[in-house]
């Protein structure tokens, strides 16, 4: 029987995988996800306020505003996370020169790296102000010239209630000054990018994918978000957030969050739907290995960007707090592997609620231990283990009851709450 709910069904042909960056936003959590038409698989593979991603020989860079810039393997492995400025990260590129350019958007400036050791060491600005005048957003980079994408030329963008004056701008990498003016006039433009040598970019606010000056495909949403794999453009869509800007001028805009996959022979597209509100950029990969879907480390930090990929269920967990995870159903728990015999568990935890709460750890489905928390009650447990358990390793936590904030202390949070997870490591 066709499954008609599955969003690959209208894909057959399609080999490509992309890696598809979604920041965060008050209704969804954000994060990096595959997605792989050739396995009819999407799996989102870290949790965080993700923007920009490039490559490099290594692996890759990717900007969040929740983590920092995070440094990934071929195989998306989190291999180190970088603290920098908070200023609001965009896009980013690495470049033959060995640095990386990183869009810092509230400091309206390209934020120029060293990687070995990682250092802030230059910048170029493209306005004397540290404030977010221009919003410039992504950059690409082509031979010692970026291309910038940015709202407004003149700045002062946020007043631009109508009309904005968005462009395309070449900079020198060297000598880090203005070479000239591409596209001028755009509506909120993004994605910037040379395909076949030819610029193009997304004009978000007129819903469209451009060819420099040409608009090739109209696409009835808020546009970010470009790759191409020499058949198909994949130009992501995002749930827009003020309406208002485009409604006094079109009769309606979808909503939807996803990536149209547009055949620019044809003319035609498909919509393949994501489950996020928000694209930001869209990188096609063709060298990472399936095993990255599961996981082989023995310690888990549970705010961690990567921890969402160890958990059995997403669904039992809520988004990190601080350097915690609150459970959000009684039984929650996470995948760790050990490639020798564990012979003990450390968790550290707390319980928030003003009421004792019993709590069973479970290893592999067999109760190891039960521990009675008193009122707001905070833990490092090391338990010892009877027998010992190797390879993959799932380790949950029970609780008796959940807890809600707003009816015991009056606030506006309607969650159910278990415990407050930050740590689980399995020691041998």
């Amino acid at each position: 029987m066709i499954n008609f709910l599955d969003p690959f069904i209208r894909f057959q042909g399609i080999n490509t995988k992309l890696l598809v960056s979604c920041p965060k936003d008050p209704s969804s959590p954000g994060g990096l996800f595959i997605i792989d038409f050739e396995l009819k698989n999407i799996t989102r593979i870290l949790e965080a306020d993700c923007r920009g991603i490039t490559q490099f020989s290594e692996g890759y860079y990717l900007a969040t505003n929740s983590h920092g810039i995070l440094k990934l393997d071929n195989e998306l492995n989190i291999t180190n996370t970088y603290e920098v400025p908070a200023r609001d990260l965009h896009g980013l590129k690495f470049h033959s020169d060995g640095l990386l350019y990183v869009v810092e958007t509230s400091h309206n400036a390209i934020g120029i790296y060293q990687t070995e050791p990682f250092k802030r060491i230059d910048e170029i600005k493209i306005s004397d102000s540290n404030e977010d005048q221009n919003h410039i957003n992504d950059l690409c980079i082509k031979g010692n010239s970026l291309f910038l994408s940015m709202f407004s030329l003149q700045g002062g963008w946020r007043d631009l209630l109508e009309s904005f004056d968005g462009v395309i701008a070449e900079y020198d990498i060297q000598t880090k000054e203005l070479i000239t003016i591409l596209q001028k006039d755009l509506q909120l433009p993004h994605s910037v990018t040379f395909i076949d040598n030819q610029m193009y970019y997304c004009e978000s606010l007129n819903l469209n994918l451009k060819k420099e000056n040409q608009c090739i495909a109209k696409l009835g949403g808020y546009t970010r978000g470009l790759a191409s794999d020499g058949l198909h453009f994949y130009v992501g869509q995002s749930v827009m957030r003020h309406l208002d800007r485009i409604l006094s001028t079109i009769p309606n805009v979808s909503v939807d969050c996803g990536i149209h996959i547009f055949d620019g022979k044809k003319r035609v597209n498909k919509f393949f739907p994501m489950p996020a509100n928000q694209i930001y950029e869209i990188l096609i990969i063709s060298n990472y290995q399936e095993e990255f879907i599961h996981p082989t480390q023995s310690s888990l930090e549970m705010a961690s960007p990567e921890s969402l990929q160890y958990l059995i269920s997403s669904k039992d967990w809520h988004e990190p707090e601080g350097s915690y995870r609150w459970m959000a159903s009684k039984r929650a728990g996470v995948k760790l592997r050990s490639e020798n015999p564990i012979k003990t568990i450390t968790i550290e935890f707390t319980n928030c609620s003003l009421n004792n709460n019993n709590a069973k750890l479970f290893v592999n489905n067999i109760e190891i231990s039960s521990i009675l928390f008193n009122e707001m009650d905070e833990q490092i447990h090391t338990f010892t283990l009877d027998e010992y358990f190797t390879g993959d390793i799932y380790v949950s936590l029970e609780v008796d009851t959940l807890w809600n904030p707003q009816q015991l202390i009056g606030n506006d949070d309607v969650r159910q709450l278990g415990l407050a997870v930050k740590s689980i490591k399995v020691l041998a």
